[in-house]
């Protein structure tokens, strides 16, 4: 994924929280997920992916390694 951005913003009235909005966006390209599920409800998609990942290719991803 190249990102997550997460906006939220809250209404207060006399110290009292009115309304509290929370949206995320992300931008990505994810290659050779199998979908697995896919549920349409209240006007929105939720879309569940497996991917299967190389260890040792993550292992030299978050350990900065360069070989």
């Amino acid at each position: 994924m190249y990102g997550i951005r997460v906006n939220a913003q809250d209404t207060v009235k006399d110290m009292v929280l009115q309304n509290s909005v929370i949206k995320t966006r992300v931008n990505a390209l994810i290659r050779n997920a199998e979908i697995t599920e896919t549920i349409y409800k209240d006007g929105l998609c939720q879309v569940s992916m497996e991917l299967k990942l190389d260890g040792r290719i993550w292992y030299r991803i978050l350990s900065g390694s360069r070989g």
